[in-house]
């Protein structure tokens, strides 16, 4: 047991930090209270922090990286648990979202779309991802844009990474569409899969 010098509260070991310098290699205040002595400071001085923070993540890269995924690691589960708590919470919302794309993607494809390379596009999508990469079929002209909406056929479609589309969402942007006429994904895919169509 130890006394904390700002709280003056008797507490286990185990609410005090490590200190080299101080007695019983603790820190003379428990963690409660550095904590308030810790966010004070940082009130007071909040751009004089995030500047130090800044600079010292551009001098240590490494480290820095290192703690970043130290704390994914941690923090996978407390996401993983985030995200289930959404769902169930928004159930109705997440369900009417998905009916609504699954009816505009109905209604968005047309006569002369070639569901065969379509169902192929999505199969190779679906083998990569059991191969590990993490893809995502695309529709290059999104099928829900606030001034475009996109067809889901064939040429439409591109295989990318699934935090470019996820960073992409629904926008439709140039490079986007200078992909359709170079066409060079879909060839890719013709080529990789080897199969008749």
């Amino acid at each position: 047991m130890k006394i904390c010098s700002k709280c003056t509260i008797e507490k286990s070991l185990d609410q005090f930090a490590k200190d080299i310098k101080g007695k019983n290699g603790l820190r003379a205040y428990c963690r409660s209270c550095c904590k308030i002595v810790r966010d004070k400071y940082y009130r007071e001085n909040r751009d004089k922090v995030i500047n130090i923070n800044k600079q010292w993540k551009l001098n240590n890269p490494e480290k820095n990286n290192a703690i970043n995924r130290k704390k994914r690691v941690i923090n996978k589960v407390k996401v993983s648990l985030g995200r289930k708590v959404y769902r169930l919470k928004y159930a109705a919302k997440i369900y009417s979202d998905k009916q609504k794309r699954r009816a505009i993607k109905i209604n968005a494809i047309p006569k002369f779309a070639n569901k065969k390379i379509i169902d192929k596009i999505y199969e190779y999508a679906k083998q990569l991802n059991n191969e590990g990469l993490n893809v995502h079929v695309d529709h290059i002209v999104p099928l829900m844009n606030k001034n475009v909406s996109g067809f889901h056929v064939e040429w439409n479609l591109r295989i990318i990474p699934a935090k470019d589309n996820l960073a992409k969402n629904n926008t439709l942007i140039d490079t986007f569409i200078c992909s359709i006429l170079d066409d060079v994904n879909f060839q890719n895919f013709m080529l990789i899969s080897n199969s008749p169509l």
